[in-house]
């Protein structure tokens, strides 16, 4: 009897050691390489968060899920019919994105602070250590559903990751810039010496971000040299955006700056007053930030003059989606706004159970979001006549 009651003692932590080592890997067995989806963080290295739709009244549930870790301000990436979302448990999940179904994950020791990027058949992510100022870049056989290699490097990964001519560029907060192959093997590497907390994008031969100095550089990514570097504002906290050979950003001071990426000259500057931490969004006409203070802005592209200026509840970090007809923005207050590009004024509140925390995608007729205790929605837009 005293058996027994020790093995019903410890059952339920055989059976969550069951369950945790039980769980299936991503598998995702037909998909066309190369096809269409969302394979990085800002759809493109330019960070293009754009949407050349309507996007109607109003947004519809169509799915919620978890996974078991919460999220920063990056994506979710999607590959045919899977979504694939990282954590900052050290986990990569895989939803049907029409469902919601759970399709299988990788689950690691550590966080993963930035957005995937799937090449062909290979989904890539970075990994970072618990209690190490080190990182690991995994590559991950999609169709065969085990990891094909993993090279750790020094330093933090919170900067979105560039792929561009068949190689992966790593950003750490400690200004190195890493390159690796599409195999994952390190190439070259280059040291700033300036701590960055903001994305780089990239545009031809050319990667740029902003630093903790307020400096803008510019690296050739083939050679790994620096083209140029020029101090404009205090500090960056905020990733850089790129519609052809112009830089938007936004700084911890609350500018926004309009940058000349051929010498990395100031083309404007509009002051906003408070910090910003999210991406300037744009169309062809105008470019659209929200700062720490829960002002959100929309601006002419070329000149910098005001169209609008709308005060909400809540602050702003992440990048929001613009269409055509709205502009679809979260804020740490648990809420989505949907704005009215024309006025600005805030036609709908979207409440959720937790902040909104990821940068939202739109694919296919869907947006998804994530936030806190690790939420993913799935919303589809709907006319409600507003």
């Amino acid at each position: 009897m005293g058996f027994l009651k020790n093995i019903i003692k410890i059952l339920p932590v055989i059976l969550l050691l069951f369950v945790a080592c039980g769980e299936q890997p991503i598998i995702i067995k037909y998909f066309k390489i190369d096809g269409p989806g969302i394979k990085m963080f800002g759809s493109c290295n330019e960070r293009n968060f754009y949407v050349n739709e309507d996007l109607g009244d109003s947004l519809q549930l169509i799915w919620q899920q978890e996974t078991t870790g919460s999220y920063g301000n990056f994506s979710p990436v999607i590959l045919d019919d899977y979504i694939l979302v990282g954590d900052l448990s050290g986990n990569l999940t895989s939803f049907n994105r029409l469902t919601g179904k759970k399709n299988g994950a990788v689950e690691e020791k550590g966080e993963i602070a930035v957005s995937p990027v799937i090449v062909k058949y290979k989904v890539f992510f970075v990994l970072n250590e618990l209690r190490e100022e080190n990182s690991i870049l995994y590559s991950y056989d999609l169709m065969r559903g085990k990891i094909l290699s993993e090279e750790y490097f020094e330093g933090v990964s919170n900067n979105e990751i560039i792929y561009a001519d068949d190689m992966l560029y790593v950003l750490t907060v400690d200004g190195v810039l890493h390159k690796f192959n599409d195999v994952g093997y390190p190439v070259d590497k280059i040291d700033t010496k300036v701590m960055v907390q903001a994305d780089p994008a990239a545009h031809g031969d050319f990667i740029y971000w902003g630093n903790q100095k307020g400096e803008i550089i510019s690296v050739n990514k083939n050679t790994m040299k620096i083209n140029y570097r020029k101090k404009i504002s205090d500090a960056f906290e905020a990733g850089i955006t790129i519609s052809r050979e112009t830089g938007f950003i936004g700084d911890v001071d609350g500018n926004v700056f309009s940058i000349n990426l051929q010498n990395g000259e100031v083309i404007w500057k509009y002051k906003t007053k408070a910090k910003i931490r999210g991406f300037v969004a744009y169309d062809n006409n105008a470019v659209y930030i929200g700062n720490l203070a829960g002002s959100f802005y929309a601006l002419n592209k070329f000149n910098g003059d005001l169209i609008f200026k709308t005060v909400s509840e809540g602050l702003f970090n992440t990048a929001p989606l613009v269409f055509n007809d709205y502009v679809v923005q979260p804020n740490l207050n648990e809420k989505v706004l949907i704005i009215d590009k024309r006025t600005g004024e805030i036609k709908k509140n979207i409440e959720f159970e937790r902040r909104v925390k990821m940068t939202p995608v739109f694919y296919d007729g869907i947006i998804y979001f994530g936030a806190d205790r690790g939420q993913v929605y799935a919303l589809k837009p709907v006319k409600d006549n507003l």
